[in-house]
Formats: C-alpha cells, sequence, structure tokens
C-alpha cells in the first residue's frame, strides 16, 4: 500500500511538473510574440511617414530660384542711374505693400533735366520753383502687354500735388522703370522686398 501510494504520489508530482512546464513555455512563447508585434508596428509605419514628408516637399511652392533684392539695394541701384544722368539726387526708393514703389528725390540741375528731355521745356517756370527741393513720387507696378512697368500715381513736392507729367519721363519711360521690366507675374514686392520669380531684368545683370 505505502508502495502505491509513494508510486502515485511520483506520478502526480511529475505530471504537475509537465503541466506546470507547459504554462511557463506557453507564457513565454505569447511573450515573444507581443514583444516581436510591438517592434514591428513602428517598422510598419514608417513607409507611411516618409510618404508624407515626400509630399511634403513636393507641394510647398517655395520659389525656387527667385532673386529678391532689399529697399537699400533699389535705393543704390536708382542712384547709380540717375547719377549718371546728373539732374537727380537725394534719391531713395521704399517698397510699400501691395506692390507701390515710394521713390524721393530732389532736382539738382533744372537745365541738365530740359537738355535731356527737352519736352519739358513748358514746364521749366514750375520746374525752376521745384528745384532742389523735396519730391515725393508715389507709384506702382503694372501690367503692359504682359511686361511688369512702373506707373506714377501721384507727385508732391514739398506736400504739395503736382502734375505728374513732369516727373513721368524719367521714372516711367527711362532706365528707372526697366529696373521691373520682367514678365508682370513674375515680379511681386514682398515684405519689404522687390522679387523676381523667374530671372531678373536684363539692367540688373550687369
Amino acid at each position: 500500500m505505502r508502495q502505491y501510494t509513494k508510486n502515485w504520489m511520483m506520478a502526480f508530482t511529475i505530471s504537475m511538473l509537465v503541466c506546470i512546464s507547459f504554462i511557463l513555455a506557453f507564457m513565454l512563447y505569447f511573450n515573444l510574440n507581443s514583444a516581436q508585434d510591438q517592434q514591428s508596428a513602428p517598422s510598419e509605419q514608417e513607409p507611411d511617414e516618409s510618404k508624407n514628408e515626400q509630399q511634403e516637399f513636393t507641394d510647398i511652392d517655395d520659389n525656387v530660384g527667385a532673386v529678391s533684392f532689399t529697399e537699400d539695394q533699389i535705393t543704390e541701384l536708382a542712384r547709380n542711374i540717375f547719377s549718371l544722368d546728373g539732374f537727380l539726387n537725394n534719391v531713395s526708393v521704399e517698397l510699400l505693400a501691395e506692390d507701390d514703389i515710394k521713390v524721393e528725390a530732389k532736382i539738382k540741375d533744372k537745365e541738365a533735366l530740359l537738355e535731356h528731355y527737352p519736352e519739358l521745356e513748358k514746364y521749366s517756370i514750375l520746374l525752376s520753383a521745384v528745384e532742389n527741393r523735396n519730391i515725393e513720387v508715389t507709384g506702382g507696378l503694372e501690367d503692359n502687354d504682359g511686361l511688369a512697368t512702373f506707373k506714377i500715381d501721384t507727385v508732391k513736392v514739398s506736400g504739395m500735388t503736382i502734375d505728374k507729367s513732369i516727373i513721368s519721363p524719367f521714372f516711367e519711360q527711362d532706365d528707372f522703370s526697366k529696373l521691373f521690366n520682367v514678365d508682370y507675374d513674375s515680379v511681386e514686392i514682398d515684405d519689404g522686398m522687390l522679387v523676381f520669380k523667374s530671372g531678373v531684368p536684363d539692367i540688373l545683370q550687369y
């Protein structure tokens, strides 16, 4: 009887050990699978993230190739242009919102101006009155047969509005206007800078 009991207890113990071993093996297998699933989850998302990054860069319109000029640079260019003619000085350019431009200058030499633009002879008396006085010209970029051109809106001398025809020849027709001589849709004023989106005017290439 004792031998039977002893054999039964041994068999029961072995059975329990086998059962516990199966349970531990199952739990270990389950934990390994869970860990693998957690590691594989980020890798499945990585292609989507890289896809989103690629699409983001593709869709951004970042004006690659655009060339920008500051107010100071445009002012320096305008001073060089008018200094060659010799009839304007104290030139400054301000780039305003909505493609508006303000230019301030003084007529340095009325006779030199009339020699260069004889059509202004009819304004000789008025030019004498405004010589060496501050002139404020405001205007903007307009579409002229697909090209950008500078058009004057108002001209003031010491706060008084005068006929813009007196100033228009050397602002709208000559080298100053050539500073903007590109396709109208390819130039804009943005945050105080003159931006050329695809190429610059010939006068700026030298």
